[in-house]
């Protein structure tokens, strides 16, 4: 999902591909790299990602409903902007009691590893992990679509 610099992306033309229960990505970028990336995510009342470090900073936009980090005091609700210093540790989370997916568009510099729950590093994910994810379930996804 690479793009020319200067040139624009339709980016509701993109499809969106569920990567966990109640998570859809769209990948909007990856560095030739592989290490830093930016992505929209749509998440599901409810829906929760692992527990996680980013070893880079990580910039968030919310468009959309409210999303927090089970791990801080904060809320973060459409049209505000976090910014995660590289280190930061977290689990993402959309209240339950939302009544909208949220919508957030994500750009992340270097790789995250995926904690275990004594905080041992499971998997490390790239963003060319992310986008082979997201390629993988667009895939998956027009399988199922093709299958009478």
């Amino acid at each position: 999902m690479t793009t020319d610099v200067g040139r624009p992306l339709a980016v509701e033309e993109l499809p969106w591909a569920e990567v966990l229960p109640g998570i859809e990505i769209r990948m909007l970028r990856v560095d030739p790299d592989g290490k830093r990336y930016a992505m929209m995510m749509r998440a599901q009342p409810g829906a929760m990602l692992p527990r996680h470090r980013h070893l880079g900073d990580v910039h968030a936009i919310t468009h959309v409903g409210r999303w927090r980090y089970d791990d801080y005091d904060w809320i973060a609700e459409p049209g505000t902007y976090v910014h995660e210093p590289a280190g930061s540790v977290h689990t993402f989370h959309v209240p339950d009691d939302e009544s909208d997916a949220a919508v957030i568009t994500f750009v992340v510099e270097g790789p995250q590893e995926i904690l275990d729950d004594d905080g041992s590093v499971a998997s490390l994910e790239s963003g060319a992990t992310i986008e082979g994810y997201y390629r993988a379930f667009l895939e998956a996804q027009a399988e199922l679509l093709a299958t009478p």
